[in-house]
């Protein structure tokens, strides 16, 4: 049970932590709210289909790539977008795990302003080997995205799953 409550934790404690903030978007209008969760949508689903034919190469094409890029994966903190790509590029280049794949629902687009947007997400990571068989986990995430130089890209993210050994030998 505790890794349930775990979960419900991860994923509802930035719910509630956005819900508390005003929308500070207000100098924009609708429609440019909207355009700017098209966007963000957009690169969400690009990097889920990169995901789902394990390209590392195109995953991280979204992410920021910068030493200041932040990732926490289930508990474990990675700084600098060359550590997060070796730790993706070694995940989906594994001939264990090309069997998984990702399905994402996009909860909420927080637009913050013209430049940055807060996204909370769930989903499930189907068909993933452990040591003994394959699971279908679900996932909660949250991440930061902004707009840098032209073009939006993920510059902090945060996943939770529920098994500790998902994606290990």
């Amino acid at each position: 049970m505790k890794p349930k409550k775990t979960f419900v934790f991860y994923f509802l404690l930035p719910l509630l932590l956005i819900s508390g903030c005003k929308n500070i978007s207000n100098e924009l209008s609708e429609v440019e709210k909207n355009n700017i969760k098209e966007e963000v949508r957009n690169i969400l689903e690009e990097g889920i289909i990169a995901a789902n034919k394990h390209d590392p190469d195109a995953m991280m094409k979204v992410h920021w790539k910068s030493d200041d890029y932040l990732a926490i994966y289930n508990g474990t903190i990675v700084k600098g977008w060359e550590t997060c790509n070796e730790m993706v590029s070694y995940v989906h280049s594994n001939p264990r795990n090309q069997s998984f794949t990702i399905e994402q629902q996009v909860v909420d687009i927080r637009v913050l302003n013209n430049l940055t947007a807060f996204v909370i997400a769930k989903g499930k990571f189907i068909n993933v080997p452990t040591r003994d068989s394959t699971i279908t986990e679900k996932f909660a995430l949250t991440m930061l995205v902004e707009k840098i130089d032209g073009t939006w890209k993920k510059t902090i993210v945060h996943e939770s799953w529920l098994s500790s050994d998902l994606f290990t030998e």
